[in-house]
């Protein structure tokens, strides 16, 4: 009896494990990233350029649905040891309702998504003391770059987040990008089909 007990305990733990596994694993969505932040001349900002980061459902059979999309630098030992301050980075197309599967002919299962690094509330942030001057004056005139806030301390990175829905699933994931740093943003252009960077050769 005592056995039998303990054995079906065991197997329901199992198959409870085994279930989250593929749940988490196989039908989570799949979100990736591209490996480098855009930059692209344009006439209608005030520093002449704009940013963008890319992102696609790997996923060949699914949608990924009802997608929540940050951005955010951290400023790890800033102003002082042992503090990290963290700001998000308003964004163009924070709510995504769908990134369709990939596959051949289909151009909805990536995005391009814009940084709007001198929105009005996100340039407050650096009226901060511990700020440098030169930081706080671009920022007063809406001239800063996105090279200037990852140039504040060596530690500086940006870092995104997608929370994505399977669509087939239900499976809930928060899916994170490797860290960029100011070698990371790069004149280019990203190939329509795929996640991959071209850097612009005449830059």
């Amino acid at each position: 009896m005592l056995v039998s007990i303990i054995v079906g305990i065991g197997t329901g733990v199992i198959a409870s494990l085994a279930a989250w596994w593929v749940l988490y694993h196989l039908m989570a969505p799949k979100i990736e990233f591209a490996d480098k932040i855009k930059k692209e001349k344009t006439a209608n900002t005030s520093t002449g350029v704009y940013y963008q980061f890319k992102i696609g459902n790997m996923k060949r059979r699914s949608s990924a649905i009802d997608l929540d999309v940050r951005a955010t630098v951290y400023f790890p030992e800033f102003p002082s040891p042992g503090v990290t301050n963290m700001y998000s980075i308003p964004i163009g197309g924070k709510h995504i309702f769908e990134l369709t599967p990939k596959k051949e002919g289909n151009t909805g299962w990536n995005r391009r998504i814009s940084l709007n690094i001198n929105d009005d509330d996100f340039v407050k942030i650096f009226d901060k003391t511990y700020f440098p001057e030169h930081v706080k004056s671009l920022a007063k005139e809406k001239k800063l770059l996105l090279e200037d806030i990852l140039s504040i301390t060596d530690k500086a990175v940006l870092r995104l987040h997608v929370m994505a829905i399977d669509s087939f699933s239900g499976s809930k994931r928060v899916l994170r990008s490797d860290t960029f740093r100011v070698g990371d943003i790069q004149v280019g252009k990203y190939e329509r089909e795929s996640l991959r960077f071209i850097p612009d050769q005449q830059q």
